[in-house]
């Protein structure tokens, strides 16, 4: 069964099912979570199913705090849901009394991001072993679904589950069922090669 092993700092996740072995890079920086803790990256659950250990559990959380922290102040304070697709396309389409603060909203998550990459560079450090052509095509899909779903993840699943809305739970269900099955679909039928 898989698990997971570093050498010179790239990981190989192996994913196991009863059919086939599918190998997935992974960054991890200079040693992987099973090295910091001195256990093992995958184990085996009661049911004898193969389990892994995830590496990002703690910057996991914080950020999940800092989100959410950042959807209820923008709320609080403006009464403004933190829809990212809502936010860039009120850019794309600006009405004077609107743009300030959807700006500084974007600036903030850009210069955050950089921020993040000049201090911690393995804590964004990405390999996606997918083909420039199907990045673009994922993209275009994302921002096509977000505009026909009237939101994104972040304004569905963050902010109007948190709301209660009804139309977001559905969205957001959809989203991860979506992506789910697009996932396995990638990995079984292409080989997790597009």
């Amino acid at each position: 069964m898989g698990s997971g092993a570093v050498l010179g700092g790239k990981g190989i996740l192996e994913l196991c099912d009863s059919t086939k072995l599918v190998h997935v890079p992974l960054e991890f920086g200079s040693q992987n979570a099973s090295q910091r803790n001195g256990r093992r990256a995958g184990g085996h659950g009661r049911d004898g199913s193969q389990q892994m250990q995830d590496p990002t559990v703690l910057p996991s959380l914080a950020g999940g705090i800092l989100i959410g922290l950042s959807a209820s102040a923008l709320l609080a304070a403006g009464g403004k849901i933190a829809g990212i697709s809502g936010i860039v396309g009120g850019l794309l389409t600006p009405k004077s009394a609107d743009t300030a603060w959807r700006a500084a909203f974007v600036g903030g998550l850009l210069t955050g991001g950089l921020m993040l990459a000049w201090f911690a560079p393995a804590a964004v450090a990405v390999t996606l072993p997918r083909s420039t052509a199907a990045i673009c095509a994922a993209g275009v899909l994302v921002g096509f679904g977000s505009r026909l779903g009237n939101g994104c993840t972040s304004g569905h699943g963050v902010c109007g589950i948190a709301r209660g809305s009804q139309r977001s739970l559905v969205a957001t269900i959809t989203f991860m069922a979506t992506g789910a099955a697009t996932a396995l679909v990638i990995t079984q039928f292409f080989g997790g090669r597009v």
